[in-house]
């Protein structure tokens, strides 16, 4: 019987994943990580994984699937402990089919010994300098390919000198180059945060209910899952220590923030809170600004044959702002597919996969009726790879629409990631290297906007108080629309 497989969709870009971790003094967590899990499940779909501190011991359990489906009752119940990490994972650093057996191998927390103790880690990002770091650690043998085996063992090899976790952890950090929040626990119960010095992964800390404890999360919805409280944003080159249900802050290096600007546009919630901002308001004002930047000249009698379509679900908020300004109707012209998965165990012949890759065109259900005989506007968060926007242009004019222009509140991606996302080569950027007219013609729309640099730092860092926009420095990392980058990256990265 072949080995089972999963087909890792390129589809749309993927986020590293989502860390949790909870500290508390009195009850036992694992129900309490479990529905912080939940609430960044969005980051990341592929597996998921946790580990609990019961007295001395760590305890850990991973599979491949959604939170509710790997953390059964039964298996929650012998997760018990007061202090633990959480992890959900998307996979950015595999290509096309591995089997299910390694793909747990890559899952997190991940489990270290030195010879002091045991301890976990749970890592969202990208190092770097990845391929030398683990040149240097020759001395171990590694199960896989991704960063956080090379930080674990990073890790064991500072702590043989008889170093606790925290100085290991400083001392980790000066080696490490790239865009990451790392979560970690040691035997003793004490829990720690890492950011990377740029910021480029956002990571929070709350407090619990009757401040019992706390919980530190990617993002504040996992907070609000199990009604915690946000307290603040763990700064860039901060590292955070939890012990005896205190917090200790080490500044590591000084704050320069770089936050990855696709948080608010696509990675986040839109009920989550990113360095003050709520990314729905964010989403809301990047509405209004494509609108600003390209008004519509469409005479009032005439409005009523155009339709505003948002794309499902990271296009929805600016495609109302949209409306409400321009005074075209909105409908809901697309239905996300609830049941739609991008990645699927399967068997690994031929046929099976095509079946496999074909679903990616059954993610968005048409509505004929919103769409037959109008002029479509879609509005949709970015234009990465064109795959999905070309097959949704071709599906709206099969359902009837006269024309489709495509507004965009994402500049042009022209120049890869290596922080994380998983758009690391030139040729897989549709926008690359080719005019609007030449986009126009790939995808089959009427006319293509993209938001402007300018606008899309106004509308994320704008408020109702008018504030000054310092343009220059405005603390967001938009190196995949200006190939700017705050960090070093090895030409192997670049290269593979």
């Amino acid at each position: 019987m072949p080995l089972k497989k999963i087909i890792l969709s390129k589809e749309m870009p993927k986020e590293e994943c989502g860390v949790a971790a909870i500290y508390s003094e009195k009850e036992n967590i694992s129900n309490a990580l479990y529905l912080a899990m939940m609430g960044v499940q969005h980051r990341g779909e592929l597996g998921c994984g946790m580990a609990v501190l019961n007295e001395s011991e760590i305890n850990a359990h991973k599979d491949i699937g959604l939170v509710s489906d790997v953390f059964q009752p039964s298996i929650l119940s012998n997760l018990k402990g007061s202090k633990g990490l959480g992890h959900t994972r998307y996979a950015t650093s595999s290509k096309g089919f591995e089997t299910k057996e390694y793909a747990i191998k890559k899952l997190q927390p991940m489990i270290g010994e030195s010879k002091l103790e045991k301890f976990a880690i749970a890592f969202n990002g990208t190092l770097t300098n990845y391929n030398t770091l683990r040149r240097n650690l020759s001395n171990h043998c590694f199960e896989t390919y991704t960063d956080t085996e090379v930080i674990k063992n990073l890790i064991i090899n500072e702590r043989e000198n008889d170093k606790s976790l925290e100085q290991a952890l400083k001392n980790s950090y000066e080696k490490m180059q790239g865009a990451y929040s790392l979560i970690a626990l040691d035997s003793k119960g004490i829990i720690y945060a890492l950011r990377d010095g740029h910021g480029f992964k956002p990571l929070s800390i709350g407090n619990l209910q009757n401040n019992e404890g706390y919980i530190i999360c990617s993002e504040t919805r996992g907070m609000d899952f199990i009604n915690a409280e946000f307290k603040r944003d763990i700064l860039p080159g901060e590292l955070v220590k939890i012990e005896n249900n205190e917090i200790i802050s080490h500044q590591l290096t000084p704050k320069k923030k770089s936050l990855c600007v696709f948080e608010y546009v696509y990675f986040a919630s839109i009920d989550s809170i990113i360095e003050g901002v709520t990314v729905n308001d964010a989403r809301v004002r990047l509405g209004k600004q494509l609108l600003k930047e390209s008004p519509l000249s469409i005479p009032e009698n005439e409005k009523d044959d155009w339709r505003i379509i948002g794309v499902p679900d990271t296009g929805m908020p600016s495609a109302t702002a949209y409306s409400n300004e321009s005074g075209i109707k909105i409908r809901i012209g697309m239905s996300r597919n609830r049941y739609y998965q991008t990645r699927t165990f399967i068997n690994g012949d031929v046929e099976q996969r095509k079946k496999a890759a074909n679903l990616n065109s059954q993610k968005y259900a048409i509505v004929p009726s919103a769409i037959k005989g109008k002029n479509i506007i879609l509005i949709d968060d970015s234009l990465v790879r064109g795959t999905t926007t070309k097959n949704n242009i071709a599906r709206l004019k099969k359902a009837g629409a006269k024309q489709v222009h495509v507004k965009l509140t994402f500049p042009p991606i022209t120049s890869p990631c290596y922080m994380g996302t998983d758009f690391p080569t030139h040729a897989e950027l549709i926008a690359h290297d080719k005019s609007l007219e030449e986009l126009c013609r790939e995808i089959g729309a009427d006319s293509v906007q993209f938001i402007s640099i300018k606008g899309l730092i106004s509308a994320i860092k704008g408020s109702k108080k008018k504030t000054k926009i310092d343009y220059a420095n405005h603390g967001l990392c938009l190196a995949c629309i200006n190939n700017d980058y705050s960090c070093p990256v090895e030409d192997e990265l670049k290269t593979n």
